[in-house]
This record gives structure tokens, C-alpha cells and sequence, in this order.
């Protein structure tokens, strides 16, 4: 008999596998990131193929095969329906997915990594109204709690090179160390750091940024563990922050 055991997972996505098969990837509780073989899930018929739809919340049999391990058995928990009928909700929700599975290692287990993913996708599900401004503000949220999860927390209270408070004005953040440098020590680097000033540019792939108050203000908002109350930003606000993740999760990368 075939050596079996059961999971609660995150479908995370799928793709042709052999003529009738699906590579299923997905995040569990109990094994962490695994890929499995579905077998005839590209049939007509398969009754299992609903029930492996990325994004939803199911409950597996996995079976021990000779190559890839495969699904046995396979009843959704939770559709995710809230996410299905909605473009915007789906391209985000794609985004944490894809961000999430770049960045997971293979076969770690990390409850706590596994119940932000499922608290995000539930956010997104049951948001009432999700724009565009919406989505980005979620996946900010989303990026910068998993990084702090893996250890890539950034600093924004005190400068990263004299550890003084951080003071209201013309601060940088340092995208490469993971967190903010004061005016003064900016301006010193710039003056005295072979080569550095050059990286004080904005634009294209720099080691350290401009960084404004409210951009400041909200990087720290996020990474807090209350985070959940609805906050009113300007566009440009949004934006920067939205730039300076961006930037920094390529070098977390």
C-alpha cells in the first residue's frame, strides 16, 4: 500500500503535466512548499480539478510516488469566490502568490508563513470595494510583513550607520542594508564615499534612495503588527512607497 498523509494547503499554481496530468505547487502547514502531480485533471471528467484551483484553500491526500509525490485525494475549504469575480482582487492576489512562492524554500515548514498567506488571500476575498490603489496598498502591506517574516525587517527608526532617531526632513533609505540613513550621514557619504554620490540618484537600480516623511510614516505603519485600520494616502505617497519596495525586494532577491 502506498504511503499516504494528509494536509491543509494553499494552491499556489499549476501547469500541463504529460498529456492528462497537472504539476500542482502549493504551500501546506504541516510540509511547506511542495510540487505534486495530479493525475487526469485535464480530463473532461475529473472531478478533481476543481477542487485545485490556485488560491484555494484545500485539504489533500498525498501519496509517495517513485518521481513526484502525487494528490490522492483533494476537497476545497475555501474558493476563494470573492477573488474569482473580481479582475483587480485576481491580478494582486497573483502578485502576493507569485512574491511569496519566488521567495519560499522547498519542503520548510513555517506555520507562521502559512497563516500570513491565508490571512492576506482572506483580506483581499472579502474586501468590499478593491480599486487599483486598493491592491497596491494590500500588496504593500503583504511584502513588507512576509520580508520582516524572513528576517528582512527594515530598520526605519534609527540611521543604519550612527543609530541616532531617525528626525523629520530629507532622510535616504538603504536598500541594500535595509533601512533608513539620516541627512547627515547621507550627506557625508556623498562627500566622502568613493563613488557613492552616484547612488544617491533616483531612477533606474540604485543602492539608496530619497525617502520623505509620509513615505517613512507609512513604511513603518505597515510593518507594525496593527496594521489592519483603513489609512487615507495621496497617490504620490502610494507611488513612492510602492517604488521603494519594489527596488528593495529586488535586492532582498
Amino acid at each position: 500500500m502506498d504511503e499516504s498523509r494528509s494536509t491543509i494547503a494553499i494552491i499556489l499554481n499549476s501547469r500541463p503535466y504529460r498529456e492528462n496530468d497537472s504539476l500542482i505547487n502549493i504551500y501546506t502547514l504541516e510540509f511547506g512548499k511542495l510540487s505534486l502531480v495530479a493525475r487526469g485533471t485535464k480530463k473532461l471528467a475529473s472531478k478533481m480539478a476543481g477542487h485545485l484551483e490556485p488560491l484555494s484553500l484545500v485539504k489533500l491526500m498525498i501519496i509517495k510516488g517513485k518521481g513526484f509525490d502525487y494528490i490522492g485525494g483533494a476537497l476545497a475549504q475555501d474558493c476563494r469566490l470573492g477573488i474569482r469575480e473580481d479582475l483587480n482582487k485576481i491580478y494582486y492576489a497573483g502578485r502576493i502568490i507569485a512574491f511569496f512562492s519566488s521567495l519560499v524554500k522547498d519542503n520548510e515548514k513555517d506555520e507562521r508563513l502559512f497563516s500570513l498567506l491565508e490571512k492576506y488571500l482572506e483580506l483581499i476575498d472579502l474586501e468590499p470595494v478593491f480599486d487599483k490603489e486598493t491592491g497596491i496598498l494590500f500588496f504593500l502591506r503583504f511584502s513588507l510583513s512576509f520580508l520582516s517574516e524572513l528576517g528582512y525587517k527594515p530598520e526605519m527608526y534609527n540611521c543604519l550607520h550612527c543609530g541616532q532617531k531617525l528626525q523629520n526632513g530629507s532622510n535616504y533609505f538603504d536598500l541594500k542594508n535595509g533601512g533608513v540613513i539620516c541627512l547627515v550621514c547621507g550627506e557625508e557619504l556623498k562627500k566622502n564615499a568613493s563613488g557613492v554620490a552616484d547612488k544617491f540618484k533616483d531612477g533606474g537600480m540604485t543602492n539608496i534612495l530619497t525617502i520623505s516623511d509620509n513615505c517613512v510614516k507609512i513604511i513603518r505603519y505597515f510593518i507594525s503588527n496593527d496594521n489592519r485600520q483603513p489609512i487615507r494616502l495621496s497617490k504620490r505617497v502610494i507611488k513612492e512607497a510602492s517604488d521603494l519596495v519594489k527596488k528593495f525586494i529586488l535586492f532582498v532577491k
